[in-house]
């Protein structure tokens, strides 16, 4: 059966893409972590007008402790070891931090959902643009057929850095259609679309033609450091949680 690239990238988990672990030139990265943390991953770019290049890092807490035993379906441990994005800005031969997301980034693995993939296996960050993107990817091994696609999108201001844009894509691994709401900050502009064909219209019983609404968003400023992915279990939760 032949899908369409954003739905491959979907499934393609299910074939055993590599886990996302650090690559031995990660190491020189290291002093900008505390004690007891690694660098898993980092992309350099530019980001900030005042600096002659930028380095985005995650990583990750190493406790023992945070990686338990799992009992059921999933994997045998579950590693919920808390994760950290921080932003680096280059000066002459220098690094420092200007940014920084403590609550943001999920855990590889989570105890009330043991069969949730590691959201970033198939996500990350990227810079482009001067654009940071940051990408989650949710799936689960069992239980479910539903996939998740986020991306939160952030530009340096005089504030720190600002959530211009956020997207969400869904759909189910068993069906043929996904949906799709993408939010501007900048403009104010929401747009919904649904009834998206994953798989090729051979694959279905007819084409099928996305329908596309548009409204409203507060254009409120959100930024990274505030951005705690814990308020979105709340009910007046805030917009870029996107549920």
């Amino acid at each position: 059966m032949r899908v369409f690239a954003f739905a491959a990238l979907a499934l393609s988990i299910l074939s055993g893409s590599a886990p996302l672990r650090a690559e031995p030139d990660l190491a020189r990265w290291s002093a900008f972590v505390p004690k007891g943390w690694k660098v898993i991953s980092a992309v350099e770019g530019k980001l900030s007008a005042e600096h002659s290049g930028n380095v985005v890092l995650i990583a990750e807490q190493t406790d023992p402790a945070k990686k338990i035993a799992n009992d059921g379906l999933g994997p045998e441990t579950l590693n919920v070891n808390p994760r950290h994005l921080l932003i680096l800005g280059k000066s002459g031969d220098n690094y420092s931090r200007i940014g920084h997301a403590a609550e943001l980034l999920p855990s590889e693995g989570d105890a009330d959902a043991p069969c949730l993939a590691d959201p970033l296996e198939e996500g990350g960050v990227d810079i482009a643009k001067g654009i940071l993107s940051v990408r989650l990817h949710y799936w689960l091994s069992c239980g479910s057929y539903g996939v998740t696609k986020r991306t939160f999108k952030f530009r340096k201001d005089a504030n720190g850095f600002r959530l211009i844009g956020a997207e969400v894509f869904s759909f189910s691994r068993s069906g043929g259609t996904g949906n799709e709401t993408s939010l501007n900050y900048l403009t104010g502009r929401k747009k919904t679309t649904s009834g998206i064909a994953i798989f090729d219209e051979d694959d279905v019983a007819g084409p099928v033609k996305p329908k596309i609404s548009w409204g409203k968003v507060p254009r409120t400023a959100f930024y990274l450091d505030k951005m705690n992915r814990n308020d979105c279990m709340r009910d007046d939760k805030p917009s870029w949680c996107l549920d």
